[in-house]
């Protein structure tokens, strides 16, 4: 009667121990995916935002510096590796007509830039309104 007592005892802990060693290991996984999740999510949003404040950099400007169209052409490389198919679609046109006119109004990509961004982070859209780009500028 004690022995089997023991065995039962011990199944008991045998189970106990496998549930509690499968259920931290399912925890982890979990939690290690919602970690890199989120680690993805802050770069992306990084270089987006990046990529916006340097094509809105060089708006209502009369002449750009060398630096400012390499920062352009960075910012056109981050959309093209981080950016949305649409974000894509909008940055080709952009780039295509200021190389073929030597001027583009980014307006409409960056309004999809600052929606899409301002979703992902959890923020109201704002206005697609193209006068509510508004490149102010110190005189």
């Amino acid at each position: 009667m004690m022995g089997e007592i023991m065995k039962n005892l011990n199944w008991s802990i045998i189970i106990s121990s496998l549930v509690a060693i499968i259920g931290w290991g399912i925890g982890y996984y979990i939690t290690n995916d919602q970690i890199q999740k989120a680690k993805q999510k802050e770069v992306i949003t990084g270089y987006l935002v990046e990529a916006y404040r340097k094509i809105e950099d060089v708006c209502a400007r009369d002449s750009l510096t060398n630096e400012q169209k390499r920062n352009v052409e960075k910012a056109v490389a981050d959309i093209q590796l981080f950016g949305t198919s649409n974000q894509i679609k909008l940055t080709k046109e952009f780039t295509e007509e200021m190389n073929k006119n030597s001027f583009s109004d980014p307006r409409k990509l960056l309004i999809i830039l600052r929606n899409d961004l301002r979703i992902e982070l959890g923020i109201e859209p704002a206005s697609i309104d193209f006068n509510d780009i508004i490149h102010w500028r110190l005189k």
